[in-house]
């Protein structure tokens, strides 16, 4: 099986990998040095990241370092979490493409 992979990593630590199978099914992984990933912010995540590339839910897969030192995004009370979801979007989606753009065949 040919998979193409490529792999995009930004500043705030989210990093994501594309694979896609002969088929053109493709899957996108995602790691973020945080503490924890809530159930709402992973459906945002999903959500804005498939408006942009097309991959469905099932196959965006988001998973946390669970790092004490990471920032917290399950605070949705606080201004500053908000902001920083929000953040955690835009950049998600970012790495999410760059990640698409750069495939090659494996």
């Amino acid at each position: 099986m040919v998979l193409h992979r490529a792999f995009s990593f930004s500043i705030i630590e989210e990093n994501c990998a594309a694979f896609t199978d002969p088929e053109g099914t493709t899957v996108l992984v995602f790691g973020m040095d945080l503490h924890s990933l809530y159930g709402a912010l992973v459906k945002r995540i999903r959500r804005a990241v498939r408006a942009k590339t097309g991959v469905p839910d099932a196959f965006i897969q988001l998973s946390a370092s669970h790092n004490h030192s990471g920032p917290d995004v399950g605070s949705v009370n606080r201004k500053a979490t908000r902001l920083y979801n929000r953040l955690l979007i835009e950049r998600c989606v970012q790495a999410a493409m760059q990640a698409m753009c750069r495939m090659k065949r494996a």
